[in-house]
């Protein structure tokens, strides 16, 4: 019997129980499966009843591939009735809790702001890689150099200017709103030793 399709993610994944703390099946509709893809770092949770189709609710790409190992926590640690992630990150020594919520859509000009911080992104790249091509002992290249610079520096105002005006804009959330993975910080690993895996290690 098929019970649903997953959006291209691979094979292999990490799940953990949905919104109400258990794997949703066709005799408890009310639950949702959590499911999350290594290949593409993001999360996908269940709709429907009979037959699940699986919806995109967010990404932790900035945490790297959590499914490296290191251990994860799903219960109803905020107590409200419904369950939740936690779990480790060793690239900023922080515990991270990760709750579905309704969030607002973005603003349609945070698209455009983005798409012009990449592009100023890329330009400073080949701006540097020209620079250092160029011999600082000739004073041609020098000029050069000081001319990419400028160039350089107005770059990066540019984005620090557009970031700011994305931080004005309402939703900080990219993507068309509804139900979302949002991730709130929940403490910090002060003086406890890691083990091999370089995770903390708890009791369950």
């Amino acid at each position: 019997m098929t019970v649903g399709r997953s959006p291209g993610c691979a094979a292999t994944c990490t799940h953990a129980p949905g919104t109400h703390g258990a794997a949703g099946s066709a005799a408890h509709p009310e639950t949702n499966l959590l499911y999350y893809s290594p290949a593409k770092r993001r999360w996908y949770i269940t709709a429907g009843t009979n037959t699940w189709t699986f919806r995109d609710i967010g990404s932790t790409a900035n945490f790297g591939d959590i499914a490296d190992g290191r251990p994860l926590w799903a219960g109803d640690f905020a107590g409200n009735g419904k369950a939740d992630i936690m779990f480790y990150s060793p690239s900023d020594d922080n515990w991270w809790l990760g709750s579905i919520s309704e969030v607002a859509s973005e603003n349609a000009e945070c698209a455009q702001l983005r798409s012009q911080i990449f592009t100023s992104r890329r330009d400073i790249a080949t701006l540097q890689a020209t620079k250092s091509g160029l011999d600082p002992k000739s004073p041609v290249d020098l000029a050069e150099t000081r001319e990419v610079n400028q160039q350089i520096t107005a770059l990066n105002q540019h984005i620090s200017a557009t970031n700011a005006r994305m931080a004005t804009l309402s939703s900080a959330h990219a993507g068309p709103g509804g139900k979302q993975l949002v991730w709130t910080f929940v403490g910090k690993r002060v003086g406890w030793a890691r083990d091999q895996r370089r995770a903390p290690i708890l009791d369950r």
